[in-house]
């Protein structure tokens, strides 16, 4: 429970932090790298792809620990295909930090099982 409600915060935190400064990455350009890296005959195909590829998993490589949990089979390629799919559907939340939806994206999609509590 406590790692729960740590993740909590830390995800609240990363929702609700305001980019100060213009290049923040949000949801909006996070995703607009995605869409164009889906682009094959783009001239731009292996640098967009590259970026949105990179951003995301590095996000989930250097949140280890506060992404409780993640199968250990779960593949880079899909959690790439789970936050692209999320920020897609989610289009309202695409102004907030791109830190924040991935993380966000990876707790709904793998959320930890609860425990029952043992009766005596």
């Amino acid at each position: 429970m406590k790692a729960y409600l740590q993740l909590t915060f830390i995800l609240l935190l990363f929702l609700t932090v305001v980019p100060s400064n213009a290049d923040a990455i949000t949801g909006n350009r996070l995703l607009e790298q995605c869409l164009n890296g889906e682009n094959k005959t783009s001239p731009t195909y292996a640098n967009t792809e590259g970026f949105c590829r990179g951003y995301i998993i590095g996000t989930v490589e250097s949140s280890e620990g506060e992404i409780g949990c993640l199968p250990s089979s779960v593949t880079r390629n899909q959690l790439v295909l789970v936050v692209k799919k999320s920020l897609k559907e989610n289009p309202q939340q695409l102004h907030n930090h791109a830190v924040g939806l991935i993380l966000n994206a990876l707790i709904k999609s793998f959320p930890c099982k609860k425990t029952e509590p043992e009766t005596k």
